[in-house]
């Protein structure tokens, strides 16, 4: 899944990977242009994120919280 940012939704800047697993997700950001992802394997459980997107949403958040986005 490649997402945009918020204030420009022609430039997508990302790739997320999610995999999932019996009671959780596990979701990978890729920005491009870097050659490590920024979000490596972050668990959220299946309780917390209704669907995927909602997985990475809420991730992403996080990422952007810490510092890593």
């Amino acid at each position: 899944m490649k997402f945009a940012r918020s204030y420009d939704k022609s430039n997508q800047w990302g790739k997320a990977t999610v995999t999932e697993c019996k009671t959780i997700y596990l979701v990978t950001i890729h920005i491009f242009g870097y050659s490590l992802p920024s979000v490596l394997d972050w668990k959220i459980s299946k309780k917390e994120a209704a669907n995927m997107l909602d997985a990475v949403m809420r991730i992403a958040q996080k990422a952007y919280k810490n510092g890593n986005l």
